[in-house]
């Protein structure tokens, strides 16, 4: 699916656009809340398709809209993080360490933001890399959580049989 720019709000559902053409389009998000427009999410077709498929198609595309707001999207004291699953074992890691060694292990440096934008933070205390570790783990729940609720309402428009979400 593609993200359509200029939106001004949902515009969910199937639509035949013609002989053997259809489009699916489904939510509506914006890349800054203080934007006007935002942008919908579309996929083209050259007949019209199943459920299973345009719930696979949508699926995919929250999978990936999760994934890069996982890995790029969260901040910690106004620095950019990569959670990168191997960043997101190292930092579990480091915490771990200093917990069980009660902070023994501290000073631990980690580095942030791309890299052209480096930056270079010092965790000197336990509760300074817990608190960390515990602002990354709350924001990936954060984004399955969103990612769950949209693949909810997808569900609720394109009803698959055999397949339901958990309870959040």
């Amino acid at each position: 699916m593609k993200k359509i720019y200029g939106a001004k709000e949902r515009q969910d559902g199937l639509y035949s656009i013609g002989r053997n053409k259809w489009e699916v389009f489904f939510g509506f998000w914006k890349d800054n809340e203080e934007d006007e427009n935002g942008f919908n999410l579309r996929k083209k077709y050259t007949k019209k398709p199943t459920n299973e498929e345009i719930i696979s198609d949508i699926f995919d595309a929250l999978n990936k809209m999760c994934d890069d707001k996982i890995l790029s999207g969260h901040t910690f004291k106004g620095m950019p993080v990569w959670l990168s699953k191997e960043n997101q074992s190292n930092y579990e890691t480091a915490r771990n360490i200093a917990r069980d060694t009660n902070g023994e292990s501290l000073p631990e440096t980690f580095k942030f933001g791309g890299d052209f934008d480096l930056y270079l933070y010092d965790f000197k205390t336990f509760e300074d890399i817990d608190d960390f570790y515990m602002g990354c783990y709350r924001f990936i729940k954060q984004c399955l959580a969103e990612c769950w609720a949209y693949k909810a309402e997808a569900l609720a428009l394109f009803p698959v049989a055999n397949i339901s979400l958990p309870e959040l």
